[in-house]
């Protein structure tokens, strides 16, 4: 059988571009749905970090953790971000127990790129601990605050791209310029820790002696009490025994006195 020529005055060009439509509609309706959302992601997230960062720089702390407790809760791409400037905010706070937390967070899942400020900031939060500790002569707590500190620089040297050696152990001193910011702050916490870990030493031997000092001076002051005292009741009991010698000797002449005057005449 001979194939026919195609009648293309039959053909319903309209409802083939519908039908196709629609089909190109199913397919793409999902996708354009997900990119939806998403934009609309992406758009909320950076407006909840605006308002935080404007509240941050106004100094509007309690809305600053508001929002970016909100955003740690929704943010799941760059959650380390959120921790981090949560740890800022409680640093400008004081709260630097807290700010240890959060920064200690942030390092937990940070890249290593983007490490070394994290870890500089954690140091500078434990670092405020420390020297709080050493105000209230709280010495041994102080110097393990100062550890911790030293610690979480050593961890640190790779990702900050130092190199402790080099600083305790060159003859050489460190030129600033030769480094970035984040290299330069890593050298001066270490170098200012090591000096508060000394005088922190110091304090604690000096008070020891002036303890030590004092509790022999309060022995001392015990025991010249102790003598005065003694003194003191040997002398009263001294007068007390001149004053009985004292009346027993008038006693004794108003006796002979009046023996002499009353003596009765004798008799024979």
């Amino acid at each position: 059988m001979k194939n026919r020529p195609f009648d293309l005055a039959k053909l319903d060009f309209e409802k083939i571009r519908k039908r196709k439509r629609r089909k190109l509609l199913c397919w793409s309706a999902p996708v354009c749905v997900a990119i939806m959302i998403t934009a609309l992601y992406l758009v909320y997230i950076s407006a909840l970090k605006s308002i935080a960062y404007r509240s941050y720089i106004t100094s509007s702390y309690e809305t600053t953790v508001s929002f970016l407790d909100h955003s740690a809760f929704v943010d799941v791409l760059e959650k380390y971000k959120v921790y981090f400037n949560q740890g800022n905010v409680y640093f400008k706070r004081k709260k630097y127990n807290q700010a240890e937390n959060y920064f200690r967070k942030s390092l937990e899942i940070v890249p290593k790129t983007q490490e070394c400020s994290v870890r500089i900031n954690l140091a500078l939060s434990i670092e405020a601990q420390g020297d709080r500790e050493v105000a209230l002569k709280h010495y041994d707590a102080a110097t393990e605050k100062y550890d911790d500190v030293k610690a979480v620089l050593y961890d640190g040297q790779e990702s900050c791209n130092v190199q402790l050696n080099r600083l305790l152990y060159s003859d050489k001193q460190v030129k600033h310029e030769d480094y970035s910011k984040n290299q330069r702050d890593f050298y001066a916490i270490y170098q200012r820790i090591q000096e508060k870990s000394n005088d922190v030493k110091r304090k604690k031997n000096g008070d020891e002696t002036d303890s030590h000092k004092s509790n022999s001076s309060e022995a001392t002051k015990k025991e010249l009490e102790n003598m005065q005292r003694k003194i003191d009741e040997l002398e009263e009991k001294t007068k007390k025994a001149q004053k009985y010698k004292s009346d027993r000797e008038e006693m004794d002449r108003f006796w002979h006195d009046k023996t002499d005057t009353q003596r009765p005449s004798k008799r024979w």
